[in-house]
């Protein structure tokens, strides 16, 4: 059987558009399936999901433990000292009515240092709570750039779905216009195209929209299911360096270390004990005796050497905390700076660039309608409008996850 030139290129059409539309149908699909389990996720706002993740994610709980450990080891200041227990005797044999020891109670005081360990004690509570609030600080950012990633990804779904709706329109007029020869079969291809490749970049938003789903809920519980549902800030109420809970912690070990040196120049401050016991003297019984008396390290060398070791932990602790003014000074300048950058591309694209996107789309889709446009002008002015505002989207996730790292820096 002989074909003609015209009725070849129609089986060749007709094989692409059935292997295109199962291809499309799939991606279709898979789409809708992934849009329709992101409808029965519950909403959550960026306060609520900071809330829950301060409240259940393992590393809060594990520094509130650490904490409360801190606080139970408080009262251990107040150990006075060992209770001993002993028995003996003297001047055994040869004859002698020997002296025995039937028991002997020796008590040791160590009240001298009690004041030093406490504070001590009490200043490794405060360091825990610092480090309990730079993590809580921490964890807060986190939860926010996760939160808005995961918020963009769905508007930049939205973006392709949008752009679907379309170029399936636009599939369907080429379709019309081809089979009525209004037009050649090479604008119905390129649109099936155009198609194709948008459900296949739908699908990947999609997917993308499912990992930053994901990097969301890891903060909200094992079986957490949440999406993003608005975007509120909150006031930017703890931009003060001096306040800075990484300012704190650092601070707050510069007097652990004080408190730490004072607690070992205590260690050898006169320790006191008191002994009494019982007696008997050869076969007689019914003495006692007794015993005060005072321990004092006269001959020693780990007083000096543990003085100059916590002299120079305090002097390294003091470092750190310099070091950490200036890196949170410098941070903070940098993101201001960023932020001004953001802030005016962002301005930018809501004032100018996304009204002439919309518009631009707007007046394609009518003018290809009443045929005043090629399909390839069609293409390139539709393909130029949702670059903008994947663009747009794009600049507002900087923004937003630059303002985060702000107000939690």
């Amino acid at each position: 059987m002989k074909y003609s030139v015209l009725t070849y290129h129609k089986i060749i059409l007709k094989a692409i558009v059935f292997l295109g539309g199962f291809f499309v149908a799939g991606l279709g699909l898979s789409a809708q399936t992934l849009d329709k389990n992101r409808l029965n996720i519950q909403s959550i706002g960026l306060k609520e999901a900071q809330d829950i993740a301060l409240k259940n994610y393992p590393s809060m709980r594990a520094a509130r433990l650490h904490t409360q450990s801190q606080q139970a080891l408080t009262p251990s200041a107040f150990d006075l000292g060992e209770t001993e227990l002993s028995t003996g005797g003297e001047e055994i044999g040869k004859g002698n009515e020997a002296t025995y020891t039937l028991i002997a109670l020796r008590q040791n005081f160590d009240i001298f240092s009690i004041g030093a360990k406490k504070s001590f004690l009490q200043q490794q509570v405060k360091v825990a709570e610092a480090e309990e609030q730079v993590l809580e600080r921490e964890i807060m950012r986190q939860v926010g750039i996760d939160y808005i990633h995961a918020l963009v990804a769905h508007h930049r779904t939205q973006v392709y779905m949008h752009l679907d709706s379309i170029y399936s329109d636009f599939e369907k007029a080429a379709k019309w216009r081809y089979e009525t020869g209004a037009t050649s079969q090479l604008e119905y291809i390129s649109a099936h195209q155009q198609t194709s490749q948008n459900r296949l970049a739908l699908r990947q938003a999609l997917m993308n929209e499912k990992i930053a789903l994901q990097n969301l809920n890891r903060w909200l519980g094992e079986k957490a299911s949440y999406c993003p549902k608005e975007l509120i800030l909150p006031d930017e109420s703890n931009a003060r360096l001096a306040e800075h809970p990484s300012v704190s912690l650092a601070r707050e070990k510069v007097r652990l270390a004080e408190q730490q040196m004072k607690a070992e120049r205590a260690e050898f401050l006169p320790k006191l004990y008191v002994q009494g016991g019982a007696q008997k003297i050869g076969d007689k019984s019914g003495y006692w005796q007794y015993e005060v008396g005072v321990s004092l390290p006269l001959f020693s060398k780990t007083r000096g050497a543990k003085a100059k070791s916590g002299q120079l932990q305090r002097e390294a602790e003091q470092a750190r905390l310099e070091q950490t003014q200036l890196l949170l000074q410098s941070e903070l300048q940098i993101l201001k700076a960023s932020d001004e950058k953001w802030s005016e591309q962002l301005n930018y694209y809501r004032e100018v660039e996304l009204p002439l996107a919309h518009e631009l789309q707007r007046v394609a889709i009518r003018s290809y309608q009443q045929g005043a446009i090629s399909y390839m002008d069609f293409i390139q002015n539709i393909k130029e409008g949702i670059k903008v505002q994947l663009d747009y989207w794009d600049t507002y996730r900087e923004y937003f996850s630059n303002r985060m790292n702000m107000l939690y820096y």
